[in-house]
């Protein structure tokens, strides 16, 4: 089964780096490969730099710095939004020399401000699909230092069927570890077919404890709220 190694890097300003390296001989006989890139992110709003934790808005998320590079070939590619709103990367694959079994093609590209943070919590959501119409093995690395004196941190894999939307049973295959505010995430043993989406997501914390970020500033709604109103309460009573 060919792999594809996926590295990714999430740096203090809220942005991410992707790194793929595809075997080239993934892309033989065919003339366009179309990569599947986020193009927004859900966020809660904010009041005076608060966040409202009632409801959630989109954010349009700005993909640059894209370098696509072959040793053997020239290739090129085309960025486009299609008709449901994704952000789609078409890699032109024409014409490709094969010289050797283990030339690759490198992909690089940036997605600025991916981070959902609030100087407590940074969470970043990536999507990996499989652009191939076989089932690929995904080696991937992430590592994230979304900021200083980050205590706590929890990762998610989650799984989707791509045409239904319901979620998935898979085996759980990543391992976790976090070395001072450097919180990494591998594998060497995700496989995923043409239908399923692979979320990535992390989140740190602050906090030595973890607390779901939407309860935690409903809380502090609720607290502020009652700092605000206490003295109509008082007058009143």
């Amino acid at each position: 089964m060919k792999e594809i190694k996926i590295k990714l890097f999430v740096n203090q300003l809220g942005n991410l780096k992707i790194q793929w390296k595809i075997p080239l001989n993934l892309f033989s006989n065919k003339e366009e490969i179309q990569i599947q890139l986020p193009s927004f992110k859900f966020d809660l709003p904010k009041i005076a730099g608060l966040p409202v934790p009632f409801s959630s808005k989109a954010i349009r998320i700005e993909i640059k710095n894209i370098k696509l590079e072959s040793f053997e070939n020239s290739l090129s590619y085309k960025l486009y939004e299609n008709f449901e709103g994704n952000n789609i990367l078409k890699l032109i694959t024409r014409d490709l020399l094969i010289k050797k079994e283990t030339s690759t093609v490198n992909l690089s590209y940036e997605l600025d401000n991916i981070v959902n943070s609030d100087t407590i919590y940074y969470i970043f959501v990536y999507p990996l699909i499989n652009p191939f119409s076989s089932e690929i093995k995904f080696s991937v690395e992430v590592k994230a230092r979304f900021s200083y004196k980050i205590r706590k941190y929890k990762f998610r894999e989650w799984y989707f069927d791509r045409l239904t939307g319901k979620r998935l049973k898979f085996n759980k295959v990543f391992r976790t570890q976090k070395t001072g505010d450097l919180i990494t995430v591998n594998t060497n043993s995700v496989v995923l077919d043409q239908n399923v989406e692979l979320d990535i997501h992390l989140t740190g914390s602050r906090f030595p404890f973890m607390i779901r970020r939407d309860v935690f500033w409903i809380i502090v709604f609720i607290i502020s709220l009652g700092l605000i109103l206490s003295p109509i309460w008082s007058a009143l009573l």
